[in-house]
């Protein structure tokens, strides 16, 4: 073996062992923001009211108001001291796509950032923040490295898909939505591959291992079912035109709460206590629409026979509006899984027909997120979380309608 390969597997194998010991750190980061998660919400939505509502039984039903207010307070002074994050997620994959970096910032201002609307009951997921906080390390990293290391700087982007992964247990995911946009895919290097393959298993490791240990992490409801028969088509069509109105919604109150609420954002605590106000009071008439859903899909699937079709489609709206609401307002984070939940509610108006539920469920909620992501491949294999890899051809059909389906832009 000449010096020259041997260096070069050298360097290769170093670079494995920091893909592994990033991972590692990243699970880790992970595992504690979903346990603080897990520890906060307990505290404040079932602790809490059992001591507090024991003095006045009758304030029961106005709590959510109290607790969303009390965050909207803690919210706005946190952000007026450090600034509004945690950034969308597709600005923090687009920045780490062009540069390489995420901007260094302090990771525990990014930390809490992302817990605090969370834990109050705000209608976002973990899944921004963290791949912000994620991006801010590597950059970090790569930062005491570049003299050494040019390659480092890569690792940014790594970290930023990786931790997608590991949130959602689901390996392609992060890999597929930092490479596949509307204009085609850009493929990274073969090393950068490997590095990333490492950095998910690892990490994916040290969550699982932690999760089973110490408790916390995150659950998703999935469902089971069979795959579309040719004379479903029709029915097909239907639920797909439910979507795509839905993503319709979607994409216009999210460019209007961008406009009306740009100027609120310069005032950071009015800002966070109004929109806490507005969570509260439709926490207080629909207790299903606080938070991502995430945790509480299963809960709600198994009662969704029993509620009206009008309430559903009030929640579906409600939760949707609430997202954008949230996410362009001071209450930031995650859009995918309160997505899907409010995709799901809208599906409930079919649970009384004939056809299995899972029909309905499987293509509104695919289709929405086809049209939000723009990235089919990226959406499919999201579902996979959700849905049985049996359904394939109905996910894919589904993810391409909506991908390619025309929106306005939110500049």
């Amino acid at each position: 073996m000449s010096a020259k390969t041997n260096i070069s597997l050298k360097k290769g194998l170093s670079f494995i062992l920091v893909a592994l010991l990033l991972g590692a750190g990243a699970g880790f980061v992970i595992w504690l923001f979903l346990y603080l998660e897990h520890i906060g919400i307990t505290f404040i939505w079932e602790i809490l009211p059992e001591n507090i509502l024991t003095l006045n039984p009758s304030a029961a039903k106005w709590f959510p108001l109290f607790i969303c207010t009390c965050g909207g307070v803690i919210i706005g002074i946190f952000t007026k001291f450090f600034g509004s994050y945690p950034d969308d997620l597709e600005e923090v994959l687009e920045e780490v796509k062009k540069t390489n970096r995420y901007a260094p910032r302090l990771v525990s201002v990014l930390f809490f950032a992302a817990l605090l609307p969370i834990v109050f009951g705000g209608i976002v997921g973990p899944e921004a923040g963290l791949a912000g906080i994620i991006a801010a390390v590597c950059t970090y990293i790569g930062d005491r490295f570049k003299r050494t290391a040019k390659e480092m700087t890569e690792m940014t982007s790594v970290g930023a898909a990786a931790a997608l992964s590991i949130v959602f247990h689901t390996p392609l995911f992060g890999f597929l939505a930092s490479v596949e946009g509307e204009d085609g895919f850009e493929f990274p290097k073969k090393s950068k591959v490997i590095v990333y393959l490492c950095t998910v298993l690892s990490g994916l490791g040290v969550l699982l291992f932690l999760t089973d240990l110490f408790g916390g992490g995150m659950s998703f409801f999935k469902f089971e079912g069979r795959v579309i028969a040719r004379n479903d088509i029709p029915s097909f069509i239907i639920f797909a035109v439910t979507g795509i109105v839905l993503g319709y919604i979607y994409n216009f109150s999210d460019i209007f709460f961008e406009k009306t609420l740009k100027p609120m954002r310069e005032k950071p605590i009015i800002c966070s206590i109004f929109v806490g106000v507005i969570i509260g009071l439709s926490g207080v008439f629909l207790p299903y629409v606080l938070f991502s859903g995430a945790d509480s899909m299963g809960e709600f699937i198994s009662d969704i026979g029993s509620l009206a079709p009008l309430y559903l489609i009030l929640l579906a709206l409600v939760k949707i509006l609430l997202t954008n609401f949230c996410v362009r307002s001071t209450w930031r984070g995650g859009r995918i899984l309160p997505v899907v939940f409010a995709s799901i509610c809208a599906a409930g108006i079919f649970a009384g027909t004939d056809v299995d539920f899972i029909f309905p469920a499987a293509v509104i909620t695919t289709v929405m997120c086809g049209m939000i992501l723009r990235k089919p491949l990226t959406v499919i294999i999201i579902m996979f979380l959700f849905f049985p890899a049996s359904n394939i051809i109905l996910l894919t059909a589904s993810a391409f309608l909506g991908s390619y389906i025309p929106l306005r832009k939110n500049r």
